[in-house]
């Protein structure tokens, strides 16, 4: 394999982790329609638990518990993704020479890999102790939700309903 194709490939995987981040901070981060500004009104990101009480069944102590869990996985989550930014910033300043050895790209790119996994499987984690607070009856909703939330943070659901809408057009 040539080094050309070798470095398109890792900046295609770069590009889809780099995707793959914003969409998980924009689900995270970007204020929902009909959410509180104020001060004295709901957090930004509480939806969640407050979709899960509706949905699952939740009872006041079970949604304490979510926004509690929720609060431990931003404390761990907001350094590991300022690190993956900044190895990410570090891997595109590899542009300012030409003379990169594809040596130092391919390590530079796995770095960016692993803080990726990491988390993910923080994420991961997250959602899998989250379950726990639900009880028997309601886990099979709970992971019906969780599931449509993973795929609206890699964004893969907003490419099904552009890709559905687009068909829907040509009819």
């Amino acid at each position: 394999m040539n080094s050309s194709s070798r470095s398109r490939r890792l900046i295609v995987i770069i590009t889809i982790l780099l995707l793959t981040n914003i969409a998980i901070l924009a689900f995270f981060l970007w204020p929902k329609s009909g959410e509180s500004k104020s001060p004295g009104g709901p957090k930004p990101g509480y939806g969640m638990a407050e979709t899960l009480k509706r949905e699952v069944g939740l009872d006041s102590q079970q949604v304490k518990e979510l926004n509690r869990l929720r609060e431990e996985h931003w404390k761990k989550m907001k350094p590991l993704f300022e690190d993956l930014q900044n190895t990410k910033n570090d891997f595109y300043l590899l542009l300012k020479s030409p003379e990169t050895p594809d040596s130092i790209i391919n390590n530079a790119a796995s770095k960016i890999g692993e803080k990726q996994k990491l988390i993910d499987i923080q994420v991961f984690q997250h959602f899998r102790n989250s379950r726990l607070v639900c009880t028997p009856a309601q886990t099979p909703k709970y992971d019906s939700i969780v599931q449509i939330l993973i795929k609206r943070m890699s964004g893969s659901q907003r490419g099904q309903s552009n890709r559905k809408r687009d068909g829907e057009n040509k009819k």
